[in-house]
């Protein structure tokens, strides 16, 4: 009797944008992140309120997320489509523009 092979393993699709450095790609490829620790809650309520004229600017919105006092998560993917689009790759440059101009990133 023949063995069975097992199913090869599915890889997440690679999104067809470019991925700034820092940002992390989900394993489905249909959201990216960016992780960051600020030195308070001021400064990272500070830096989402600098990052929502540019999310207007563009029409794309992220998710944020401050977890505990200092750690901030910012995720893009484009909800209408369910996965990444140049929106998301156009808002994360942005972003890390941003955090660079600020010696975050």
């Amino acid at each position: 009797m023949g063995r069975k092979q097992a199913a090869p393993k599915r890889r997440a699709k690679a999104p067809s944008i470019s991925v700034p450095a820092g940002w992390k790609v989900d394993a489905g490829g249909k959201s990216m992140s960016l992780r960051l620790e600020t030195k308070d809650f001021l400064e990272a309520v500070a830096l989402i309120n600098a990052i929502a004229p540019i999310a207007e600017e563009i029409e794309h919105h992220p998710d944020f997320h401050l977890e505990q006092w200092n750690k901030l998560r910012i995720t893009t993917y484009s909800h209408d489509v369910g996965k990444l689009t140049d929106r998301d790759e156009r808002l994360a440059k942005r972003i890390s523009e941003l955090l660079k101009a600020r010696g975050m990133l």
